[in-house]
């Protein structure tokens, strides 16, 4: 079933198969709302107050232990139509950016996080090139029919 139980343990697997050496501060997943053009998401938070997103001048003057990234996944990716290594995709994606500093207590290492097909070049890198581009190529594929479907559009 693909539920929020799934989506941790998708990230608990990327995290420790891919990312074991990266350690910042907590990371939550949960499902948010539909979205014909964003797949994920990655927000800074201070745990306590998840609801609210911290500006990034906000998150210094905080403890790493006091902070939490938080994970959103678009739930259209939950529907049986969509194939679970979209998601899959989706979520190493938002754990790319969390592993180079952005919404996350970890030092930021680069400006851009798309420039220079810094995605292309991680997945590469963790060994999941072939994951990368069968998400590229289902959402050009699919994604709009698989919206209209759904009158989501």
């Amino acid at each position: 079933m693909r539920d929020e139980k799934w989506l941790y343990h998708l990230l608990a697997e990327i995290r420790e198969k891919y990312f074991p050496d990266t350690r910042g501060n907590t990371i939550k997943i949960k499902f948010g709302r539909p979205s014909r053009t964003r797949l994920g998401s990655i927000t800074l938070r201070k745990k306590g107050q998840e609801n609210r997103r911290l500006l990034r001048n906000e998150a210094r003057n905080i403890s790493s232990d006091d902070l939490v990234s938080v994970i959103t996944i678009n739930p259209l990716l939950a529907h049986g139509d969509v194939p679970d290594k979209i998601t899959l995709a989706t979520i190493v994606h938002e754990f790319i950016h969390y592993a180079q500093g952005f919404n996350s207590a970890i030092e930021q290492n680069i400006i851009h996080p798309h420039r220079g097909n810094i995605m292309q070049k991680e997945f590469s890198r963790i060994g999941l090139v072939d994951l990368y581009f069968f998400q590229k190529n289902w959402l050009k594929e699919n994604w709009i029919s698989f919206l209209q479907k759904r009158h989501f559009h």
